[in-house]
């Protein structure tokens, strides 16, 4: 339970389950080359309060003017304000073999349900807006970690490890029912079935070789020269890299050491 939330909604529950299976022990103990296999998986909740004081709360506030004698209503509150939930779900397989590469590979699905945002209101409630559980999203992924001792002696060590994650994001639902919610100001157009990070801007057809002037295209698809904002599209392109990688060197030579 959290005080930050509105009393008709401050209590939730979150749990979490996991194993782990050790082929190796189970299946291959006599295998020698093999050093580790372990395939494990895990499924459960987390919640997440991370909002500032009072915002499920309708608040008054001390006014300047009459000397600083007046009232007004500066949070309209909200009762039904909740907890936001992660759920996760993953699968992972961990294993070392020739006891020098140690590898583990893990893909994951995660789905954030009433996510905590500000909403924007109408201006004739007299606020511009407030905190409220805005909608879903999920995302999906993998990430996988190689390492590989090249050499291990009484006086030296050398190690790489290679890191690759993939990640998808999808909104899967949005408040009060809406299937896409637009913020021009911000370049920003969240839509159901898109990722939160999808470009939104007018398409380029490249440049008129007649006169030099930039192309664009129209929401129809129609070729003009000229710019409007209203023609933005989300282009199915992420402002966000669904890829990352690195790569890591430990290197020891007696009493030295080098990490990169």
């Amino acid at each position: 339970g959290s005080s930050l939330f509105g009393e008709n909604k401050r209590y939730a529950n979150f749990w979490s389950v996991g194993g782990m299976w050790n082929i190796k022990k189970t299946l291959l103990q006599n295998t020698d080359w093999i050093n580790k296999l372990q395939l494990s998986a895990s499924y459960g909740t987390v919640g997440n309060s991370g909002i500032d004081n009072y915002l499920s709360r309708a608040t008054v506030s001390l006014g300047t003017m009459y000397k600083g004698n007046t009232f007004y209503v500066s949070g309209n509150g909200n009762k039904d304000l909740t907890w936001e939930t992660l759920e996760t779900a993953n699968i992972a397989l961990d294993f070392i073999l020739f006891d020098k590469l140690e590898t583990k590979i893990e893909v994951y699905r995660k789905m954030t349900k009433d996510m905590l945002l500000e909403i924007p209101w109408s201006y004739s409630t007299g606020f511009s807006g407030g905190y409220g559980n805005i909608g879903n999203m999920k995302n999906e992924g993998i990430e996988a970690t190689v390492s590989y001792d090249f050499v291990r002696s009484e006086n030296m060590f050398f190690q790489a490890s290679l890191n690759v994650s993939y990640n998808k994001d999808k909104i899967t639902k949005l408040f009060d029912g809406r299937d896409e919610f637009q913020l021009p100001d911000y370049g920003l157009n969240y839509k159901v079935g898109h990722s939160a990070g999808e470009l939104w801007y007018v398409k380029s057809a490249g440049i008129d070789p007649a006169n030099g002037r930039p192309l664009w295209y129209d929401k129809d698809g129609n070729i003009t020269d000229v710019y409007s904002d209203d023609n933005r599209v989300l282009l199915g392109k992420s402002r966000y890299a669904p890829w990352s990688a690195g790569l890591q060197i430990d290197c020891t030579y007696k009493q030295f050491s080098l990490q990169a």
